[in-house]
């Protein structure tokens, strides 16, 4: 069949086995979805607005005047014949075949991840330098530590020293080192404001150090710095009772715990947002749920203003320090061995025993016996025969009582001789049980006894 006289108003849906001889009139209004068999003759007086998403079968003749904006996502299949004028910005994810002909002129920056089977010949150039090991508790978050050794009034650097009026004295810590004694200073001790630079407003810390009250001053003050406004404060001194210590913010007085005077006590106050502790001895004493500091900066640490006493080892860490930090630093120092033996025994025995025995025996048995012999020498003399009698048993009563009572009581003690004394309290002759015992003490009394009374 030959082609149709006009144009159907509709598309057929399958295109026909035979072109047409000739073009229609009016153009297809949509390109075809598949691309024609044959190529046109001659290529279009339009060129096609978005290239092809595929590339041709063959390359162009000639390279286009424009580059290709972005590289192809595939490489291609003969190298560049010479290198590109730019490095490659990134490197290649995976490595060439080939090694490179020269080493590279730097060494590989990491080394590598595990030993050499066996050591090298001669030792590196430069030794590995690790970083020195810490010489303080938490010593990532510390901001200061003072030991406070007597006159020494530095930090564990050697700087920063603390100022004060008047005079500090030399006395003995627990653990019978060095402390200072600040009862002769004016305004105490002043420490550098770089201390608490980094503990103001609501920022985590902590306070740690020795404390001892010769006497009792209320209102002296064990630590405290910031602004004297409500909560613009952080510190810790005496209350108005000896034994009382307070935490003051300043002008308000959170908590206070009971102390024992005139003795070493460890004060440690932590503050975690927003809840404040007071650690003292090692063990919590007290703590404040919603304390909400906001710590100003007029006056910088301050220890020890107006007490009579002497202070050692302060640190002050940015952070919270909890339980087991605390009891540490605590644990750190301990008391001094005393010179002589204790009045008082201690509550618990000696893990070892002593290395010779006493010169004087123990006042009381053991409450176990002992496992060898007392001595390695028997005695000089044996100790008497036995009787060759044994003790007769004492009999036991009759299943019936008999009918008469025995003529005399059966008493220990028949046959004494001497004299026997009765004791009575006054107005026991008229007691019928005196009366009785008496009666008794001359039944067992032999021919030669006496008895008195007193």
């Amino acid at each position: 069949p030959g082609p149709t006289g006009f144009p159907s108003p509709m598309p057929s849906p399958q295109p026909s086995l035979i072109p047409s001889p000739a073009p229609s009139g009016m153009p297809t209004p949509m390109p075809s979805p598949l691309p024609s068999l044959m190529p046109s003759p001659e290529p279009s007086g339009m060129p096609t607005p978005m290239p092809s998403p595929f590339p041709s079968l063959m390359p162009s003749p000639q390279p286009s005047d424009i580059p290709t904006p972005m590289p192809s996502p595939l490489p291609s299949i003969m190298p560049s014949p010479g290198p590109s004028g730019m490095p490659t910005p990134m490197p290649s994810a995976l490595p060439s075949i080939m090694p490179t002909p020269v080493p590279t002129a730097m060494p590989t920056p990491a080394p590598t991840g595990l030993p050499s089977e066996q050591p090298t010949d001669v030792p590196t150039s430069t030794p590995t330098i690790t970083s020195p090991p810490s010489a303080h508790y938490l010593e990532a978050y510390i901001t200061a530590y003072y030991a406070l050794d007597g006159a020494d009034l530095t930090d564990y650097e050697g700087k920063r020293a603390a100022r004060f009026g008047g005079r500090v004295d030399r006395t003995d810590a627990l653990d019978g080192t060095a402390a200072v004694n600040v009862s002769k200073t004016t305004g105490g001790l002043v420490l550098p404001y770089g201390v608490t630079k980094r503990i103001l407003a609501a920022a985590a810390r902590s306070v740690c150090l020795w404390a001892r009250a010769d006497a009792w001053t209320a209102g002296a003050t064990l630590f405290n710095y910031g602004t004297e406004a409500a909560r613009r404060g952080f510190g810790l001194g005496l209350g108005a009772r000896e034994g009382l210590v307070e935490i003051r913010l300043p002008e308000v007085t959170v908590a206070s715990v009971d102390v024992r005077s005139d003795d070493w006590h460890h004060y440690c106050l932590a503050y975690d947002p927003p809840a404040l502790t007071l650690f003292v001895d090692g063990s919590n004493a007290t703590t404040i749920a919603n304390a909400s500091l906001d710590t100003g900066n007029t006056s910088s640490l301050v220890l020890g203003e107006g007490l009579t006493g002497a202070l050692d080892e302060l640190y002050v860490y940015a952070a919270t320090l909890e339980a087991g930090p605390v009891e540490l630093l605590y644990r750190r120092v301990t008391a001094a061995p005393s010179a002589g033996p204790t009045a008082v025994p201690t509550s618990s025995p000696t893990r070892t025993p002593t290395g010779a025995p006493s010169s004087v025996p123990t006042t009381r048995p053991s409450s176990a016996p002992t496992p060898v012999p007392t001595t390695s020498v028997p005695t000089g003399s044996p100790t008497p025969n036995p009787s060759p009698v044994p003790t007769p048993d004492t009999p036991e009563p009759s299943g019936t009582p008999s009918e008469a009572p025995t003529p005399a009581p059966t008493v220990d003690g028949v046959g004494a001789s001497g004299t026997i004394e009765v004791s009575a309290l006054p107005g026991a002759c008229s007691d019928a049980s005196f009366f009785a015992a008496y009666e008794v003490a001359l039944s067992a009394a032999a021919a030669p006894a006496v008895v008195t009374v007193s």
